[in-house]
């Protein structure tokens, strides 16, 4: 989805086919939230959003017809999620609330701080910080608890994300450290590629707490990791990063002289239709 749009929508139709093929209804539901997914990455266009809206409706239907609860659950956590994109703040807040009504009934740990994570986020877009910070800090503890390591992360970032918005940056940085931290306990071949995000995004931090030396040190630290990966479209979000630092700094200038020295941000907008 970040290097060939077109070639992701192939295999997301392939996907669909397969798990259509299988007959196996958790299948079929997941590949239609996976695809959901993948055009709620780039919310920034309307066309996406009513892609992802759409995938994550026929998901839900699907799960309530077969009346599979997790999966229920996944697909009203993903509506309410794209639809903070929108943003619609009421609208996620009545899919949380779905959501929620069958995690009380699932009794899951692991479901229910999702759940919890999520009102997180959807009561911070609402403005309702004690009540924003009230979930996540449940949420954590369950994760805490379970030792569930994606899910601590997901709450160190989202806690992260809190105490940004509040301009409580030292904080902020604290949990964003945490959860890069725990990326060396995932077992998964994506780890690599979550670290030059991580690092990049508390680059990020550092440069809104008009730190923009130590945000050019992240950053500079994110483009040599991805420089090892040889995965080129990671790059695009650090040359931003960079370029935002620079406008911050209050030097457009130099700004403007990284965005043409640096034509892969801008060859990596085209390909995503950010022209």
């Amino acid at each position: 989805m970040n290097t060939n749009p077109e070639e992701s929508d192939e295999y997301g139709e392939k996907l669909i086919q397969l798990a259509e093929v299988s007959r196996e209804r958790d299948k079929m539901i997941n590949a239609l939230l996976v695809n959901g997914e993948r055009y709620s990455y780039f919310s920034g266009r309307q066309e996406n959003i009513e892609k992802s809206i759409s995938y994550y409706s026929q998901a839900l239907e699907l799960a309530r017809q077969n009346k599979i609860d997790s999966l229920i659950i996944k697909s009203y956590v993903s509506l309410s999620e794209v639809s903070r994109n929108i943003p619609d703040y009421e609208k996620a807040l009545n899919y949380i609330n779905k959501a929620n009504s069958y995690a009380v009934i699932t009794k899951n740990d692991s479901i229910s701080a999702r759940v919890h994570l999520e009102y997180g986020s959807v009561f911070l877009g609402k403005n309702e910080k004690l009540l924003a910070l009230r979930n996540l800090l449940i949420a954590v503890r369950m994760a805490d608890s379970m030792n569930n390591i994606p899910l601590r992360r997901l709450g160190y970032n989202k806690l992260a994300g809190f105490y940004t918005i509040v301009e409580d940056y030292p904080k902020a940085i604290d949990f964003q450290v945490r959860a890069t931290e725990l990326i060396n306990q995932l077992r998964s071949p994506q780890a690599p590629y979550l670290m030059v995000q991580e690092i990049n995004r508390t680059g990020d931090l550092y440069s809104f707490k008009k730190d923009y030396k130590m945000a050019t040190y992240y950053y500079e630290k994110a483009l040599t990791l991805a420089d090892s990966l040889q995965y080129d479209p990671i790059k695009a979000m650090s040359y931003r990063s960079i370029i935002n630092n620079y406008l911050g700094s209050d030097e457009p200038q130099k700004a403007l002289e990284y965005f043409n020295t640096h034509p892969q941000l801008k060859d990596f907008l085209m390909r995503v239709n950010f022209s």
